[in-house]
């Protein structure tokens, strides 16, 4: 046994493994810095592998020790060395956030090519989540390719079925879809971009067709309740003009990759004796669907202080009724 590991506190790594971690959030930091160029450079047709990294201020060709991902940003204090033009913080956060995912990522999967596949799955939706925030599009330039290889790898033993991707795809694509059209019958004009629906896809073909449930209700009910928020201060706010769905398609499925079980565990906590079952997920989707619903209503018109108390009732009304719900069925 390794000396220094009896001597640390057991909250704190050992050595051997701080190092493991550092490697890790390495390579995650080196990815998010290529991830920065895919979120700046694919909106605008552009290639992600040439010409190399330049200031977008001076144009000037960024050096290879200026380049460093986290450290020179912070060492050159998010300026250009050149012109000294402002740096955005993105850069930076994009880099951290990858550095820390492959750190949990592979801490819980192992160096696998579990931990790889999630790893990829997460940077993927960091990118469309930031292309989504700038542009309002989800280019099929990476949803597409993202279903077929997704649902390839559903084929490699210990994940989920090809049956079960397939339904997830399935599932997330014409859910979404359905929304839309429903939208498009009351309002006669697009009410979701068709990139929400491929990403739901993709998100569908790597957590499969439950992940896609729950997905659909936390991502539909952290929207909604994020664009009531913003229009308190925002009278004129619309969910259409100024609320991305794909950040929180995202975040609706990281979280179930992450911590899914417990969080369905946590919020059905007042039935113990209820098994999260097929049952259960098909309430959470009626959950999910109606969220969807109260969306579509949100575009209708313009969010004022009547109209979000309205919706904000509207939810705690759906929570009941699936709680009373959940209840019944079993």
């Amino acid at each position: 046994m390794n000396i220094y590991t009896e001597q640390l506190p057991l909250f704190l790594p050992s050595l051997d493994m701080a190092l493991v971690y550092l490697i890790l959030f390495v390579f995650g930091s080196c990815i998010g810095s290529f991830a920065n160029v895919c979120i700046a450079r694919i909106p605008k047709s552009l290639s992600v592998v040439s010409p190399c990294s330049m200031c977008f201020g001076c144009k000037t060709p960024v050096k290879f020790y200026d380049n460093i991902p986290v450290v020179s940003y912070i060492l050159l204090k998010g300026r250009c060395r050149n012109c000294d033009v402002k740096i955005g913080m993105r850069y930076f956060l994009v880099e951290i956030i990858s550095g820390t995912a492959a750190v949990l990522i592979f801490s819980y999967h192992g160096i696998s090519l579990d931990g790889l596949f999630c790893f990829t799955f997460f940077e993927l939706l960091l990118i469309l989540s930031c292309i989504d925030i700038d542009h309002r599009i989800i280019p099929d330039l990476i949803s597409l390719p993202g279903i077929l290889f997704f649902f390839a790898v559903s084929f490699v033993p210990n994940g989920i079925t090809w049956q079960e991707s397939f339904l997830g795809i399935m599932a997330g694509g014409g859910t979404l879809y359905i929304v839309a059209l429903i939208y498009f019958k009351i309002k006669k004009t697009d009410g979701m971009g068709g990139g929400d629906i491929k990403l739901l896809a993709m998100v569908g073909a790597f957590i499969g067709w439950q992940g896609v449930l729950f997905t659909i209700f936390l991502s539909s009910l952290a929207g909604t309740l994020t664009a009531i928020g913003m229009s308190l201060s925002k009278q004129k706010l619309t969910m259409k003009t100024s609320v991305p769905f794909g950040p929180f398609i995202s975040f609706g499925a990281v979280a179930y990759l992450l911590f899914g079980q417990q969080l369905i565990n946590w919020y059905f906590y007042w039935w113990p004796r209820v098994a999260i079952d097929e049952n259960m997920l098909l309430a959470i989707f009626i959950m999910g669907f109606f969220c969807l619903m109260l969306r579509i209503l949100a575009l209708t018109s313009n969010f004022n202080k009547r109209n979000c108390s309205l919706l904000f009732g509207a939810c705690l009304a759906v929570w009941v009724l699936l709680f009373v719900g959940c209840n019944t069925i079993k």
